[in-house]
């Protein structure tokens, strides 16, 4: 590779997208251009534009079919909040003018409309109030203006019938498209689905896309029987700060009452006692002489009635502020509870397999099951959001039905909440492993298959656009993740890493593990002094790179090279070496037997192991082919399938009567497909006294013809051998088209085509 292929920028290479053209000229496009608002469009130049979101090596097609679908799917939404707005506004109106005199005439009008064959209630409604302002009844934008200076009062007070707008959006836009990504395991779906999940909330918030908010208000009267009330996103704070505004009212007002309450209460009687004291003194004391005391008082009272007046006036006004106060509570007792913030609830997530810690995974609560998203109460929070079903089949019957129906009617009923319809999901996003579709019923593939959809893959064909691409990919993860500036070695050596990972030096994969990798190298440099990362980063992060499993195994593998006290420098007659591959089916716990054998072949560590045999020579032919393996007892069910094929290979170069042959497998961790070879040599050698070579490693399968075959996980195998494994020979069909040489990782490696040749490499 150049160095100046590594400059190759973004747009150079991301110029021409012919998913794009070919999805702008297609005439079944034209309703977006036609039917929608003008003030609703989204440019299509969007669908064009590339950010790091798009940036997904070998997974451009899924992520700008995803993008499309974005794109309508937000077309979509934009217009559905600008008509609920129209449609609402329309609600509050007529419901003022049902309370202020023309409920009749309001009545009359809806008895006309349900008996019209093409009933519209919008159109009938405005023509209602243009007859109105035309006869001068109504002064429309004198009312409008008393609405929405009054609005959050007039949201509560207001019946409006949110099922009938509800109704009419649907009937007017088209159903909300859906996203069905199928693919292996670790192919990348989730990957593609948070990167659209950004993608879509990046253009929402650019182009205005508000959500819904939904609140409920119990009446103290009814509790049982909420009010569901929703609004454009942020209307609902909006209302609680209104509802916050009156309760703070409602504590000033007390707290000043009281004050004057006390002070009435304590300042008069002090004030009376004071003057009639002073009254009483001037008599004891002969200052007033020839007076009455009691006429003195009752003067005094006299002169002093507007301090009486101003008791009971003080008395009045307690009342008033009461019943203040009073309404002011059952305001307050109505104030608005959340169930859905447009701002603060994050896009649902159902069906996810035990992912919840990923980044870009987004529950409210990861301890729930997956499917108790899939229930009326918890759906009242989805109004707006976007859906990710990360593994379909794992709903239920009932659960895939009822998603049928959903994606079909657009709609939900919720009783339990008010008897209340909402709308829901603008895109749904799906994803299925292969093996697992069978699960998925008919007709929720039947709806899938009219809306958008990719197979996805690890693996991408490998040459110099795509190589571009990876170094591209990476120089935006690396800056996104904060690390230090890759060199041109290290590049070089993440690209073969890739081609090692899909186990075919003609391809690339792009996986949860690689990239796993890549943020293991990006962590070394970035602990380290030195200012780039370095390829010995990168290669020492792809051996540090294990899963749970295989650190267990690596635990197992010691403890085994302790047993057996191998040698691998000596030569040694009947002993052959082999370059096994150690899975711990115990450790992998999953109901599905497609799914563990995946996951086993994911989580495996190579290791050395050592096959033995001796050959007694007979004196005299015994004819009985004599021939036994000894193996674990776990594999007795595939000792005499081993033995058979062993003996047909034998036939072709030794008499079997001659000989008494034992074949020693005691020190094998497990079954692996390197054995038949490795006993075939191993025989040979006993028989013909050939000491064999320890230090090469087999790592090749064959058949009974003797020609050899590729290796299953051969590039593991090797990244993963012990550091005493210098030396391994593989096939001819894996050297030449699986391991890559260009990256020094694991043994030295040479090829061979048939157990022959292999016998005279490991004896000569």
């Amino acid at each position: 590779m150049k160095k100046e292929n590594l400059q190759v920028s973004l747009e150079e290479y991301l110029k021409e997208d012919e998913e794009v053209t070919k999805f702008v000229s297609n005439e079944n496009n034209n309703f977006w251009n036609e039917q929608l608002k003008i003030s609703a469009q989204i440019p299509v130049d969007w669908l064009v534009e590339k950010d790091p979101t798009s940036v997904i090596v070998g997974k451009e097609k899924e992520i700008q079919v995803g993008k499309m679908v974005n794109y309508l799917g937000a077309q979509i939404e934009l217009q559905r909040e600008m008509r609920f707005a129209d449609l609402f506004t329309l609600m509050l109106e007529i419901d003022y003018l049902k309370k202020n005199g023309f409920r009749s005439d309001i009545e009359n009008v809806e008895i006309e409309m349900q008996n019209s064959p093409d009933y519209d209630w919008e159109r009938d409604y405005q023509k209602f109030i243009s007859r109105l302002v035309d006869e001068k009844k109504y002064n429309r934008s004198k009312i409008l203006k008393h609405i929405f200076k009054n609005l959050e009062k007039r949201i509560i007070e207001a019946e409006v019938d949110y099922n009938k707008i509800s109704d009419k959006l649907r009937s007017e836009l088209p159903t909300p498209p859906t996203f069905y990504l199928e693919g292996p395991m670790g192919s990348g779906k989730s990957f593609v689905q948070r990167r659209l999940m950004l993608s879509y909330m990046k253009l929402g918030k650019d182009v205005g896309i508000r959500g819904f908010d939904v609140l409920s208000i119990r009446d103290p009267l009814d509790s049982d029987r909420p009010k569901i009330i929703k609004l454009l996103g942020g209307d609902g704070i909006r209302l609680t700060t209104y509802y916050d505004n009156v309760l703070r009212r409602k504590k000033t007002v007390e707290k000043w009452k009281n004050k004057v309450i006390t002070g009435g209460i304590v300042a008069f009687p002090i004030y009376y006692a004071m003057r009639i004291g002073l009254q009483l003194a001037k008599y004891s004391w002969g200052l007033g002489i020839g007076v009455d005391p009691l006429a003195d008082i009752g003067m005094w009272v006299n002169e002093n009635f507007k301090w009486i007046a101003y008791i009971t006036t003080a008395a009045l006004g307690n009342k008033v502020i009461n019943a203040y106060i009073k309404r002011i509570s059952k305001v307050e007792s109505k104030r608005p509870e959340w169930l859905s913030n447009a701002k603060s609830v994050p896009p649902v997530y159902v069906g996810s397999v035990g992912r919840a810690n990923l980044e870009g995974e987004f529950k409210e609560n990861a301890e729930l099951p997956p499917q108790s998203w899939l229930r009326g109460s918890s759906m009242m929070t989805s109004d707006g959001k976007v859906a990710i079903i990360e593994q379909l089949p794992e709903l239920t019957a009932d659960e895939q039905s009822w998603l049928s129906q959903l994606i079909q009617e657009r709609e939900l009923s919720v009783g339990n909440k008010g008897e209340h319809t909402i709308d829901i999901f603008p895109i749904i996003y799906m994803g299925a492993n292969p093996h697992l579709v069978k699960n998925i019923e008919q007709p929720l593939m039947d709806r899938l298959q009219l809306g958008a959809s990719c197979y996805v893959i690890n693996e991408i064909e490998r040459n110099d656009k795509t190589e571009k691409k990876l170094f591209i990919f990476l120089e935006y993860y690396r800056k996104a993740k904060g690390g230090k500036p890759f060199t041109k070695e290290s590049l070089e050596a993440l690209l073969e890493i890739s081609s090692k990972l899909s186990e075919d030096k003609h391809q690339m994969e792009i996986s949860r593990r690689y990239l796993s990798m890549v943020d293991a190298a990006l962590d070394r440099a970035n602990h380290s002094k030195r200012p780039y990362v370095i390829a010995e980063d990168v290669v020492a992060s792809l051996k540090e790179t294990k899963s749970i499993v295989e650190q267990s195994l690596d635990v197992k593998i010691k403890e085994h090279y302790k047993i057996s006290e191998m040698n691998i420098t000596e030569k040694k007659v009947g002993v052959t070496k082999i370059l096994g591959y150690l899975t711990d089916k115990y450790m992998i716990e999953h109901n599905n037997a497609d799914i563990k054998k995946q996951l086993e072949d994911e989580n495996g560590v190579a290791y050395i192991a050592e096959v033995s045999a001796t050959a007694k020579e007979l004196r005299y032919q015994s004819g009985s082919n004599g021939l036994k393996i000894l193996a674990p007892k776990k594999w007795e069910d595939k000792r005499a399938h081993l033995e058979e094929r062993l003996r047909v290979m034998l036939k072709e170069t030794i008499n079997m009567g001659n000989y008494d042959i034992l074949v020693d497998l005691s020190k094998v961790l497990e079954d692996d497909e390197t054995l038949l070879p490795a006993m075939y040599t191993a025989v040979l050698s006993a028989v013909e006294n050939k000491p064999v070579k320890q230090d090469l490693l087999l790592a090749m399968n064959c058949n009974v013809k003797g020609e050899l075959l590729p290796v299953g996980k051969i590039n593991k195998r090797l990244y993963t051998a012990p550091s005493c494994a210098e030396k391994a020979v593989v096939s001819a069909y894996d050297f030449d088209n699986k391991i890559s040489n260009d990256l020094k990782i694991g043994p030295e490696v040479q090829k061979v085509s048939n157990v022959q040749n292999l016998y005279k490499v490991l004896t000569e």
